[in-house]
């Protein structure tokens, strides 16, 4: 099966956090907003740094990957927990 390789670029650290697998894009979407409304989370504490990003594909059956050039950005943590911050108000 393919999987979405994704990864949290630190724009103040200029690094990508070690990639993670999903499913899908959504689904790795669904996970960065997840952990950006949590306030234990350096993505709550900074979201203004953070920014997910699509590194490529990975094929579990096959062992290949398939990088996405250049990465794209998908979303930013600011947008997750400026809404989180409307809903409770």
């Amino acid at each position: 099966m393919r999987h979405a390789v994704m990864s949290v670029h630190d724009v103040k650290a200029k690094a990508f956090a070690r990639p993670f697998y999903v499913p899908t894009v959504e689904i790795g979407t669904r996970a960065f907003a997840v952990s950006c409304r949590d306030p234990g989370t350096e993505l709550n504490s900074y979201p203004e740094d953070m920014f997910l990003y699509h590194l490529g594909w990975w094929d579990d059956d096959t062992g290949e990957t398939e990088n996405v050039v250049p990465p794209v950005q998908v979303c930013k943590a600011v947008d997750f927990v400026q809404h989180a911050k409307k809903e409770k108000e």
